[in-house]
């Protein structure tokens, strides 16, 4: 029943939100620029161009993103181990607000030990609801290193990153109180 409610908290959520940052984008007239295949490849250097078709340059971009996915997450795992589930235990993520927002840096983390350590410290009342949600919120998987690594506008990087932090931490505060 948890995990049911959990699933549908963040399809919710992710539906208002999508909504409601179209929306307000809408309203002040920004709008994302076209997006055209070239320039990651041109970026990349891969002389898709060359090739006929996209079957080889997919493969070209899809081995490039792996990598950088299997590099990034090596590191993180590496530092996970070394650094030890008491240290993320020690933080004040029982307390309200500083519990979501603590919670919320470490969901962005795109490794799944994050989630299976947030749930096993909600389940062990270590976290508050609110934390854990903060941080099932702002985790999106591979999809910000994807977007760092295709995108190349920094502005327009990091102003996502912070639209996901501010929201999940903002709504596994509000949906804490649901728990």
């Amino acid at each position: 029943a948890l995990l049911l409610k959990i699933a549908l908290l963040k399809v919710g959520v992710a539906i208002l939100a999508g909504f409601s940052v179209n929306g307000i984008l809408v309203f002040l007239r920004r709008f994302r620029r076209d997006v055209s295949v070239s320039d990651l490849c041109a970026h990349s250097h891969c002389s898709c161009h060359e090739h006929k078709g996209i079957v080889i340059p997919a493969l070209i971009h899809t081995a490039e993103i792996f990598f950088f996915i299997v590099i990034i997450s090596g590191a993180l795992e590496l530092t996970l181990h070394y650094l030890g589930a008491d240290v993320v235990q020690r933080l004040c993520l029982t307390k309200p607000i500083l519990g979501e927002l603590v919670s919320g840096a470490f969901g962005l983390i795109p490794n799944c030990a994050i989630s299976v350590a947030q749930a096993q410290l909600y389940s062990n009342g270590v976290m508050s609801a609110g934390a854990l949600m903060a941080g099932s919120f702002t985790s999106s998987g591979l999809g910000l290193l994807v977007l760092f690594r295709t995108n190349r506008d920094w502005r327009e990087n990091l102003l996502v990153l912070a639209s996901v932090y501010v929201l999940g931490c903002f709504f596994g505060w509000l949906t804490g109180f649901l728990f």
